[in-house]
This record gives structure tokens, C-alpha cells and sequence, in this order.
């Protein structure tokens, strides 16, 4: 679940405005300039969506400087969209520790910190965050799931209602609220909380993901199967949640919707390593002969 979202024309500006400060004076060094140019490079790339080029050039660009800011922050960034949390964490730190009032830096502490289970180092952040401004929501929500995690439900019930006196139907702090009233043993009222919000905004990925949880916890393996058919419409490349799913139909007894799930969803998406052993173990367990058919 990502709570905030990157900074886009922001590093451009700043970029911009560097450039120009290094064309009046002689203050900037050849190894800033060069490094703020390879910034730049980075950063079209990541426009364009050439995320590989993008981190080749920032990487570049680092090696020339790996002391200024806007440069950590944008490796953040290029990471974050490579779909690296380790790596999109380490940049974000690095940042907060050349500019340790940036927002964004903290912001990527905090998110990414949650994401890699570096939790102090989340909490952290998130405090610094609610230190300067008390009503930011991605710091509470990071303070509140931070609660979760070290199953302080009473309290992340709190932290969530505060998000939402903030911002009513907020996704994030209502399911925030839910896995907290859950984890509290108020299983029912977490359900209700959810199917109230889909009343009101209509169901989502993240609600849907979080109802399937739920249901799992309470071994209620009818209504999993409802949030898997939804899902599966809605992320159709899912291999790992369609062998879930898959799972969950053979344990009902019904091997031969598992098998059409499977082999539909093998069609699209050839199995990596990790999911290549899970498939074993479940055609070991279950399902002797899945091709069969």
C-alpha cells in the first residue's frame, strides 16, 4: 500500500534553478555540474519510463557526487519505481541524512522503512514527520500501521480515527482501522467498517485484499473465494494470488476449478523460482495429475 506518492517536477525545478545558480557564479564545482547533469538525464529517463537507463544515469550521477540531496531523492524515486523497496529505502535514508528536515525524505524513510521491516527507522521518521506538521496523514497512517505491527490495537484504532476526523472514507486509514479492530478480536466490526466504506466508494484493490486476510484468519473459505474472483479480474498477471487461490479450491475439494484457474493464469505468466516450489507442493499435496485434462 503506498501512502505517498514521489515527488515528480519538483526535482526538475530545483534542477532548473541549480543550473542556473552554477551559469552566475563560480560556486559550483565540475563534479556538481556533471552530477546535476546526469541527474537531469535520469530524471527524463524516468519520465519516459526507461527506468533500467534511469538508473544507470543516476547511479552515474552519484558517483560524481553522492553528497546533494535532490540526487539521493530522485534515486528514491527511480527505485521506487524499479520496484526495489530495499534499495528505494537506502536512497531516501541517504537523503534524510544530508537534509534531515525533507519531506520526501522522510516521507521514503517511512514508507519504505514499513515495506523493508525497518521499523524503527519508520517510526522514526514518522515522528519527525508528525513533529513538524500533527495532522499529516501519511505520518499517522505509517504511525498507526507501525502500532499494528507491534500489536498496539487500541492505539492504532486511535491513529486511525484521528486520519479520518482529517479525511472521511480515506482507503488507507480504513484499512488501518479494520486490521487493528481485527487483530482487538472485533472480527465483526472490522468487516462491517470495510463493507461500509465499499457502500460508499465501491470496492478496491486494496479494501478486497484486505477482506481476503480477514476471511482467511476466520477460515471462511466461501467468501475468500469471492475476493479472488474479484481479484483475479482485476490484477489478471497475479501468479502468486492466483496459486492462492488455487490452494483454497483444491482445500474445498474442487480440483477442477483449481486446475482451469492454474492453467489459465500459467498461460499468461510463466512461474519464477519461488513460485515454480510452491506449484510442486501444491500439485504434491493436492494434485497428482494437474494436466490431465
Amino acid at each position: 500500500m503506498m501512502i505517498f506518492q514521489p515527488i515528480k517536477h519538483e526535482f526538475v525545478r530545483r534542477l532548473i534553478a541549480a543550473l542556473l545558480l552554477t551559469g552566475a557564479t563560480a560556486a559550483c564545482s565540475n563534479s556538481e555540474e556533471a552530477a546535476m547533469k546526469k541527474g537531469a538525464e535520469a530524471q527524463q529517463q524516468l519520465n519516459a519510463g526507461q527506468i533500467a537507463a534511469a538508473r544507470i544515469s543516476i547511479q552515474e550521477a552519484i558517483d560524481e557526487r553522492d553528497d546533494i540531496p535532490v540526487l539521493q531523492l530522485l534515486r528514491g524515486r527511480i527505485e521506487y519505481a524499479s520496484g526495489s523497496p530495499t534499495n528505494a529505502f537506502n536512497a531516501y535514508s541517504v537523503a534524510l541524512s544530508l537534509d534531515a528536515a525533507n519531506m520526501e525524505a522522510l516521507q521514503g524513510v517511512a514508507q519504505f522503512g514499513l515495506q523493508t521491516g525497518n521499523i524503527r527507522e519508520a517510526e522514526d521518521a514518522a515522528q519527525r514527520i508528525l513533529g513538524l506538521n500533527p495532522t499529516d496523514t501519511n505520518g499517522l497512517t505509517v504511525q498507526g500501521l507501525v502500532q499494528v505491527v507491534r500489536k498496539q490495537t487500541k492505539k492504532a484504532i486511535a491513529t486511525s480515527d484521528k486520519i479520518l476526523a482529517i479525511k472521511p472514507n480515506d482507503e488507507a486509514a480504513t484499512i488501518l482501522k479494520a486490521r487493528a479492530l481485527f487483530l482487538d478480536g472485533q472480527g465483526n466490526e472490522a468487516l462491517g467498517y470495510l463493507n461500509e466504506l465499499v457502500g460508499k466508494a465501491g470496492m478496491t484493490q486494496g479494501l478486497s485484499m484486505t477482506m481476503l486476510e480477514i476471511y482467511r484468519e476466520n477460515g471462511d473459505k466461501a467468501n475468500m473465494l469471492v475476493q479472488f474472483d474479484y481479484l483475479r479480474k482485476e490484477r489478471p498477471q497475479d501468479l502468486t494470488l492466483r496459486i492462492d487461490e488455487a490452494n483454497t479450491l483444491y482445500k474445498t475439494g474442487d480440483a477442477q476449478r483449481a486446475r482451469a484457474v492454474l492453467h489459465a493464469a500459467l498461460s499468461k505468466t510463466p512461474p519464477d523460482i519461488k513460485q515454480s516450489r510452491q506449484l510442486v507442493w501444491l500439485f504434491r499435496e493436492y494434485d497428482r495429475s494437474p494436466f490431465s485434462d
